[in-house]
C-alpha cells in the first residue's frame, strides 16, 4: 500500500471518529502511522517541528 493509501485512511478513520467518537477507527488510524515507515517519519517530523515552534515561542500553546 502507498504511502498515499495510508495517509487517506488515516484521515478519513480520524475524520470519521471525530464525528462518532468510536475508539477502534483512532486505534486503527494510529496503526497505520506506525505500519509505514515513511509516514512513522512525517509524524515525528512534525513533532519535532511543532516541538521546536513552542520552546521558540512561537506557534500556539
Amino acid at each position: 500500500m502507498s504511502l498515499n493509501h495510508h495517509v487517506a485512511n488515516m484521515n478519513y478513520l480520524y475524520e470519521t471518529y471525530l464525528t462518532d467518537q468510536n475508539p477502534q477507527k483512532r486505534a486503527l488510524a494510529n496503526l497505520y502511522g506506525h505500519n509505514h515507515p515513511a509516514l512513522q517519519h512525517l509524524i515525528d517530523e512534525k513533532n519535532r517541528w511543532l516541538g521546536q515552534m513552542r520552546e521558540d515561542g512561537e506557534g500556539r500553546p
